[in-house]
């Protein structure tokens, strides 16, 4: 057997956070998606899932235009080290931000 399965939680979708941190951000769930893969044969079983939540700030949110050449670098808050750095001079890797490319 060899499932995948994917979930959009429309139940949750443009809900506020009413208790935690985020209550006093003013923050709201814009999307909460899961995705299951389950494998199943002779040779055991094997599980992989993966959730994701969007949330957004109700008000202005910042906006960010690059002109130049940038540094991007992630790191875990909990972490001193980053997982990724990139270095974005090529605009070919670019495109323009519009709400359609969000459900893409």
């Amino acid at each position: 057997m060899a499932w995948r399965l994917s979930h959009n939680f429309l139940e949750l979708k443009d809900l506020i956070f009413t208790s935690g941190p985020l209550k006093e951000q003013n923050k709201k769930i814009v999307g909460a998606t899961q995705d299951i893969d389950f494998r199943l044969d002779r040779s055991g079983a094997e599980l992989r899932s993966e959730a994701q939540m969007q949330i957004a700030t109700l008000g202005m949110s910042p906006s960010y235009f690059i002109t130049s050449p940038f540094l991007l670098v992630m790191r875990q808050r909990t972490s001193p080290r980053p997982f990724l750095v990139i270095w974005v001079e090529n605009d070919e890797l670019l495109r323009n931000f519009t709400q359609d490319s969000q459900s893409k």
